[in-house]
Formats: structure tokens, C-alpha cells, sequence
């Protein structure tokens, strides 16, 4: 319960007040005294949808009246400073006690009649950390409330670190609504409800209010690996608009950042076509990768290879360099005739018996036997003539393997949006 005066209220003889009676979680019941020296009295109050609460009476303060903005509040200009008869019709604005806001645990606050030792979420977080290059990385900040409900609140996390980006719709709050470029998020958080607690023994535990804004950072790869670790961070800032409220978080989330290195050895392998060539990729980080990374896409093989990778994906780096087998698989040497049988040569053959015919009939007239001889003669050389034209053709093949040469085969190694990539020589004879 928040039983402190307005600040700057000296209080008399008699003061209007302000009471609200918390009848459900998230709401803490508070009290708060207007007035002067003089006599002060309330007799109406309203509510707008701001939670700014507006108390209209009468007074005969003389001078001492609050007419200033309290800490934290809006500058205002008053309609009128001082009393100007025996007494005056007053209207006060009071906001909300925003001062109870905070990105971090509010350890040794009093609230509700004890005092907070422990937060749940303890603090704001990020995970995972350490990361991996190219792969996003969660900042969660919880938002604690030990005073009133709050209106207009925002909340702008700042991106920290060199190649790191924010996508788009990358930050995000468990009410109201963010937007965000490439480095900064904006989010409007609606009403923050004031936290509530728990006591068990001497501890006392404050929780989060219902909002929670989480912002994911890719760290980008560059074009080249790095060399060392290198970090992200988000920086957190809690304002409420229209006014000179700011709580930032400090020091912002860090989260190191870790790239990774693919290598092959052997450098160079000669098979025959039809064998296999074997390759050891290693794939070494420069800390501790979390996430999986993917071998693969061999680019440059030749016609008829084909690139397999043993146990991939890598699930993770996290206990340094691991390896892995690369096999590339080449096609054997096939000779395939273009014919079995040439058609001409399956017409020798047949002239053969008809040739033989020409032989029947010894018994012929010398006439006739002169007629066959030289039917004879032109069927040899038919056979002669046919046999020289099919000799070229008859003897096309057509051969199908991995073509003999050197060749450079490149493949790569993924996680997240980082990819590194190394070479090997493969020589086929």
C-alpha cells in the first residue's frame, strides 16, 4: 500500500484524498492526501481512460495549495496559483505513482508491507549464450511494477554490436504492440498492472507484471569467418509518454558470439573411374556453437559423381571441432556397341546359297555353263562392294562413365545463415 502524501503537500486542519481499494490481483490498493495549510476539501473525482484521476473541491490555502508538477509528471501551467478570495473552487489532476517501474529485480522495495528479496523472472535474459554466428538470439525483458497501474508506457530496445540485425516482426510484448527496423524496436506496452507477490519464510518474491517484451537479434555472418568471439547486445529504456519518467537497463543484455572454420583433408585424391574418393571435413569453431550445422551442396563434381556426408548434420559445436567422412562416388566405364548385328553383313549370307545355285547344272550345254560362270563372277563382286560399304558403320560404340580429369569440388558448411566453404581436388583416370 502506497500510504506516502503527494510530494511537496505541507497539509492542514483538514485535506482531500485520494483512496482506491484494490478488489483484484494485479491492482494495489494506494492513498493520497491534497491539500495546503488551510482547510482543503474534496467533493467529486473522476477517472479518464489514462488512469489519471481528477478531484475537484474547494480550498482556503492561501498560498501553499499544490499547483506544480510533481516529479515526474507532465509540466503544467496552473489556471491560477493562489487563493484570490477566502476561498477557491480547485480542480487537481493526479496521474499514476509511476515510480514504481523497473526493468530490473526492485531488491530491499517495500511493498505491501514486506520487503522484495527475489524476482520471478529474476532478471532480463538472453538465450542462447553463447550463440553462433548467422543464428538468432532471444532478449527477454520482464518489467516490474511496485506502484500504480501505468498507461503509455514504452519500452525501446537498441541493437548493440557490430553485424547484427533485427528481421522484421522481431520484437514482440505480451500486450500492446511493437514495431521495429533493423536496429531498433518500439514497442507500446498498453497498462501495466502493478506486480503482485508472494512471502514464504522471510522471502519475499515480486512478479513480473503481465507484460514481457522479447527481442530476437541475428548476428550476421560476414563474408570471411571471424577469426575471435565477438558479441551482441540489446540495450533496454522504459519511458511513459509525456513524461520525464526513464528506467534503463544497465549494462544492456551481451551475448558473445561465436563463427566457425570448415576444413578437408586430404587436399587432393586420384581414383580409377567407378571407385571412391574419401575426404575428412572437420568443422572448428572459434567457442561454444549451440546450434546444428549442415554439410553438403558439393558443387563441381563431374558427370556421374555424387557427394554423401556420414552422421549429418553436426547437432551441435559445443564441445569443440567436429569431423566428419565425405564420400564422392564415381560412375564405372561402360562400352556399349551401337549394333550387335549390322544388317550387311547378315546379307552375305544370303548370297551364298544363291551363289551355290549357279553351280547346279554341270551337266549343262557350254553356253549355259559360260552364262553361270559369269553370274558367279558379278555375285562375288557384289559381295565385295556391299562388304566395304558396311565396314565404317558397323563398328560405332557409346561409352557412359565419370570422364577422366581433375576436377575442384567445393562444399559447404551451414548453421543459421552463416555458410563457410572449402575445397578438395578430385583426379579421375
Amino acid at each position: 500500500m502506497n500510504t506516502n502524501p503527494l510530494p511537496g503537500v505541507v497539509g492542514g486542519g483538514t485535506d482531500a484524498f485520494l483512496a482506491r481499494i484494490a478488489t483484484s490481483a494485479g491492482v494495489a490498493s494506494s492513498t493520497s492526501i491534497l491539500g495546503g495549510s488551510g482547510s482543503d476539501i474534496g467533493t467529486s473525482i473522476v477517472t479518464d481512460v489514462s488512469l489519471n484521476n481528477y478531484i475537484a473541491g474547494e480550498t482556503n490555502s492561501a498560498s501553499d495549495f499544490p499547483s506544480s508538477a510533481s516529479t515526474g509528471q507532465p509540466p503544467i501551467t496552473a489556471l491560477q496559483t493562489s487563493r484570490s478570495g477566502n476561498t477557491d473552487i480547485f480542480i487537481s489532476k493526479l496521474g499514476s505513482t509511476i515510480t514504481g517501474l523497473t526493468l530490473t529485480c526492485p531488491i530491499g522495495t517495500p511493498f505491501n508491507g514486506a520487503t522484495i528479496t527475489a524476482c520471478t523472472p529474476s532478471a532480463a535474459s538472453a538465450t542462447p549464450s553463447p550463440s553462433g554466428v548467422g543464428s538468432a538470439v532471444t532478449f527477454t525483458f520482464p518489467i516490474y511494477n511496485t506502484g500504480d497501474p501505468v498507461t503509455g508506457a514504452i519500452l525501446t530496445a537498441t541493437v548493440q554490436g557490430t553485424n547484427a540485425t533485427l528481421p522484421g516482426n522481431a520484437a514482440t510484448a505480451s500486450t500492446g504492440s511493437c514495431t521495429n527496423t533493423s536496429t531498433t524496436a518500439v514497442c507500446n506496452l498498453g497498462v501495466l498492472n502493478t506486480s503482485t507477490s508472494a512471502t514464504s519464510g522471510s522471502t519475499t518474491t515480486l512478479s513480473a507484471t503481465a507484460t514481457t517484451v522479447t527481442v530476437k537479434v541475428t548476428p550476421s555472418a560476414p563474408s570471411t569467418p571471424l577469426l575471435a568471439t565477438s558479441s551482441v547486445g540489446v540495450g533496454a529504456q522504459l519511458s511513459v509518454v509525456s513524461t520525464a519518467f526513464q528506467r534503463t537497463l544497465s549494462p544492456p543484455l551481451q551475448v558473445q558470439v561465436n563463427d566457425f572454420t570448415v576444413q578437408a583433408a586430404p587436399n587432393s585424391q586420384t581414383v580409377t573411374a567407378g571407385n571412391q574418393a574419401t575426404y575428412t571435413v572437420t568443422v572448428t569453431p572459434t567457442g561454444v556453437i549451440p546450434q546444428s550445422v549442415s554439410l553438403g551442396s558439393c558443387s563441381g563434381l563431374p558427370a556421374g559423381a555424387t557427394c554423401t556426408f556420414s552422421s549429418n548434420p553436426i547437432p551441435s559445436l559445443n564441445s569443440g571441432a567436429q569431423s566428419r567422412t565425405l564420400v564422392i562416388t564415381t560412375t564405372p566405364r561402360v562400352t556399349t556397341p551401337a549394333s550387335l548385328f549390322n544388317a550387311s553383313r547378315v546379307l552375305y549370307a544370303f548370297w551364298f546359297p544363291i551363289s551355290g545355285l549357279a553351280l547346279i547344272g554341270t551337266g549343262m550345254t557350254r553356253k549355259r555353263r559360260w552364262l553361270a560362270g559369269a553370274f558367279i563372277v558379278c555375285t562375288l563382286g557384289v559381295m565385295v562392294l556391299q562388304a566395304g560399304c558396311g565396314s565404317s558403320s558397323g563398328n560405332t560404340t557409346t561409352t557412359t562413365d565419370t570422364p577422366a580429369g581433375t576436377y575442384t569440388v567445393t562444399m559447404n558448411a551451414t548453421s543459421g545463415t552463416a555458410t563457410r566453404s572449402t575445397a578438395v581436388i578430385l583426379v579421375v583416370q
